[in-house]
């Protein structure tokens, strides 16, 4: 028995509460007037982008996929989060 695996059964728990943190980061942390506003649209885009890569890989099963289908996804998760925030700027 290897000594990961009590991290490797509970991992998908791990994942959720940090899913859940994130969301309350998001919510009530980054939403506040502590921050400026461009810098509050890229740390909850970053953080979005971040969320959506956790749950594809861990629960969606794409963390074992062929290698070019999940280099794919992961350009995507790095690509359109970036022009989102591009064009935020641009505007």
């Amino acid at each position: 028995m290897s000594v990961l695996a009590p991290v490797r059964r509970h991992h998908p728990t791990a994942v959720w509460l940090f899913l859940m943190a994130a969301t309350i980061t998001t919510t009530w942390v980054l939403s506040k007037d502590g921050l400026a506003a461009t810098a509050g649209t890229g740390c909850t885009l970053a953080l979005a982008a971040w969320k959506v890569r956790l749950v594809v890989l861990d629960f969606m099963e794409l963390r074992s996929a062929p290698w070019p289908l999940r280099l794919a996804f992961e350009a995507w998760s790095v690509a359109v989060p970036g022009m989102i925030f591009a064009f935020y700027l641009a505007t």
